[in-house]
């Protein structure tokens, strides 16, 4: 193993104070490696050469490493005309490999000397090994002469209209799973759900939220399902919402990447993803998307296909119905008596105003 510049730094000073037999000797006991006294001098020179040059003496730079390369080094003497033929291809064919090519290489040599040319060129014509076409192969993926396919990298090299350019490779997206996470008090989580309908070959969709606290719920009918709906809808619904939202759970479907996602980072919401396959886990929301279907969506199909703003509107009505006075089921094991979302946030807000103050309402 290469000594450092640093490790270097300290045999040149040794040797300078007790001398180089006696630092090659200690170099030797200590360390269980040999360095010869040919090396130990021309780092000397190496050392003290820096103050000549007229950057200062102790110059770490001129100790490092120096590359090993030669300066003459084998160049290919593959015939062009090979070289070109086995690109051509390659590109043609990406999945071709060097066996293959041998062939086809073999073959396009013969049809060169078959065509007319001169007695020079024929000569230098020859056909190549397997293994030369491979380093071949590998010499014009690092150059980036051909794509490589099977490399896994950040950046890979693909054609488009002909050309060889940059393909972007997205980043894999670490999805934040909820696990033992409780909400407690409302905005800690909600959760949003997509249904989707197809009416006469028609497909509109209706994006639905649930706060899991106070289980106030609102909804929205799309004719378009991207990310950019649902961060509409995420703005809508932190309109309607009186308090601030900290945890999102979704599915994993494409409408809540991108985004959808993005936004939420701006503004600071923790996204929860379910496992692939799992309804279950959103519970809440699958159960509202039951409901909205049987009170209201499943009367409105038609104007859910043909009158989408009429659809909304009348779904607005429905849900101000829902949220300040149907009672809510789920809400009785908290407050031992039914009532609705907008209610039981009002108690809320009076049981925080209480705890803040030590007033009463």
């Amino acid at each position: 193993m290469a000594l450092s510049p640093e490790d270097k730094l300290k045999v040149i000073q040794y040797s300078l104070k007790h001398g180089i037999e006696v630092t090659l000797e200690a170099i030797a006991l200590d360390s269980n490696r040999k360095i010869s006294k040919r090396t130990l001098i021309r780092w000397r020179n190496k050392w003290k050469q820096s103050e000549t040059l007229g950057y200062g003496t102790g110059n770490l730079y001129d100790l490092k490493n120096q590359s090993t390369k030669p300066f003459k080094v084998r160049e290919s003497k593959v015939n062009t005309q090979i070289l070109q033929f086995i690109q051509s291809t390659r590109l043609q064919y990406p999945t071709l490999g060097k066996d293959k090519l041998k062939i086809l290489v073999d073959q396009f040599c013969l049809e060169q000397q078959k065509s007319k040319q001169t007695q020079e060129q024929t000569q230098t014509l020859k056909s190549i090994s397997v293994s030369t076409i491979g380093r071949i192969l590998t010499t014009f993926k690092k150059q980036r002469i051909i794509p490589n396919w099977t490399t896994k990298q950040s950046k890979k090299v693909g054609l488009r209209s002909g050309k060889l350019v940059e393909l972007k490779i997205r980043a894999k997206v670490v999805k934040t799973r909820r696990k033992d996470y409780t909400p407690n008090n409302p905005g800690d989580l909600v959760q949003i759900d997509c249904i989707t309908y197809l009416i006469k070959g028609i497909r509109r969709y209706l994006i639905c939220g649930v706060d899991l606290s106070s289980r106030f719920s609102f909804s929205y009918g799309y004719d378009k399902l991207s990310s950019t709906t649902a961060k509409d809808f995420c703005i809508k619904f932190q309109k309607v919402f009186p308090y601030q939202l900290k945890h999102v759970q979704t599915d994993n479907g494409q409408e809540f990447h991108l985004h959808f996602r993005d936004y939420l980072k701006t503004q600071n919401i923790i996204q929860f993803w379910n496992y692939p396959k799992s309804p279950k886990m959103n519970a809440y929301v699958e159960r509202f998307n039951r409901t909205i279907q049987e009170e209201y969506t499943n009367y409105k199909q038609w104007d859910l296909k043909d009158n989408l703003q009429e659809f909304n509107k009348g779904l607005i009505d429905w849900l101000i119905f829902y949220n300040f006075k149907r009672p809510h089921l789920g809400l009785k094991k908290e407050t031992g008596h039914f009532i609705s979302p907008m209610q039981y946030l009002k108690q809320y807000h009076q049981m925080c105003h209480m705890y803040w103050t030590g007033t009463t309402v």
